[in-house]
């Protein structure tokens, strides 16, 4: 979250962003993801949580889709900490 424009932006990071600024817009809702190491294609959920962070943060660049990973790990941990207070028994 201090260095917002600090993300690594390589291969795999170029195809997801591609895939998600494309989906929806000019090609349509994938049904398998990108390949992996072993060349099997992943489920397409992983494209399909990109997509709706584009949507739901308006994430037209890689850094602003690094922010909303990053703000829903900062929405995630709070969620635990919230658990760990009021369930402890």
């Amino acid at each position: 979250m201090i260095w917002p424009d600090d993300t690594e932006f390589k291969r795999d990071e170029i195809r997801m962003f591609t895939r998600a600024q494309n989906v929806g817009v000019s090609e349509p809702w994938p049904g398998l993801g990108i390949p992996s190491s072993a060349v099997f294609a992943n489920p397409a959920m992983n494209v399909w949580v990109f997509v709706m962070l584009r949507w739901l943060f308006y994430a037209t660049n890689p850094p602003a889709l690094a922010r909303a990973v990053q703000l829903l790990n900062l929405g995630a941990l709070a969620l635990l900490v919230w658990f760990a207070v009021h369930l402890d028994g």
